[in-house]
């Protein structure tokens, strides 16, 4: 109890009687999936006929299609630190951790980050601060990180089911959480700055990075010899630099060899810039044959 003899039950959850949603009568009933497990409840979320019961550790499913609700499962590790680390999109519920970021579609729950991002630069991105939000015109997912004032973000694609990374996308201040507004616009505000909207203008520049997932041909446990990389680009790629890793490293990077003017590799000179060799319009199409 408080100090004003009131109680405070951190992991009790109650239902209004039907169409009354605002209402809590004397005897409301307690939807009770796990009480004094040690934890308390962050967030509700809601999708289809489930309800996500978020605890600091773990994210309880909850079933409410029939007249008694019931605990459908139980995913330990994928709770949220508060309740703007979970947001509401077209097609599901997600949120994020330290452990990876989360998404319930109504059939299961899929790990966005898990074989797509190291768990050291997750870990290093993530903190209590972080905070998950949508942008339903552009269908992505964004997860702040960097520091108290979340300055850098991951980014991903619920069409193409790719990640990104943004550094110093967002002011250097404190911020609230994200919300979406009438129109879908993903907003938040700013201490010094007032309210922020997020844009998919595009922005020249002439430093980024775009890195691949591993190729394994459907199957990773078995050998594989590769003695040729083909890659078509447009434009002149002399200072682009192009290079590749092998069984998962991520800190050391192999050369390919330079092309020559027809775009055939020469087998020969190798560097951190195979395209090197060949001048073309910023029009053209080539197509570069890269032995590694």
């Amino acid at each position: 109890e408080n100090g004003f003899g009131e109680s405070w039950y951190r992991d009790n959850m109650i239902g209004t009687t039907p169409n009354e949603f605002d209402l809590f009568p004397n005897k409301s009933k307690n939807i009770d999936v796990a009480v004094e497990d040690g934890d308390k409840i962050i967030a509700l979320s809601a999708y289809a006929d489930r309800i996500l019961q978020f605890k600091k550790n773990t994210m309880y499913l909850i079933n409410v299609t029939q007249s008694l609700e019931y605990l459908e499962d139980t995913f330990k590790g994928k709770g949220v630190s508060h309740p703007g680390a979970v947001c509401k999109t077209d097609y599901g519920i997600a949120w994020a951790n330290e452990n990876g970021c989360f998404f319930y579609d109504s059939k299961k729950v899929d790990n966005l980050s898990d074989m797509k991002i190291s768990d050291s630069d997750w870990s290093g991105h993530m903190d209590s601060n972080s905070l998950v939000g949508y942008h339903p015109n552009s269908r992505k997912i964004i997860v702040t990180g960097g520091g108290t004032n979340n300055v850098n973000a991951y980014v991903f694609d619920l069409v193409t089911k790719s990640w990104a990374y943004m550094s110093g996308v967002f002011d250097n201040n404190p911020m609230t959480n994200f919300v979406n507004n009438s129109d879908g616009d993903l907003v938040w505000a700013v201490d010094t700055n007032g309210l922020r909207k997020w844009t998919e203008t595009a922005a020249a520049t002439s430093s980024f990075s775009v890195i691949t997932k591993d190729y394994d041909f459907g199957n990773p446990g078995q050998r594989k010899k590769i003695y040729k990389v083909y890659v078509s680009h447009k434009g002149d790629a002399n200072a682009v630099t192009c290079t590749y890793s092998v069984n998962g490293d991520t800190d050391t990077a192999a050369n390919f060899y330079r092309i020559g003017s027809t775009g055939a590799t020469t087998g020969a000179t190798d560097s951190t810039t195979p395209f090197y060799g060949i001048t073309v319009g910023t029009d053209d199409w080539v197509l570069a044959e890269l032995k590694p």
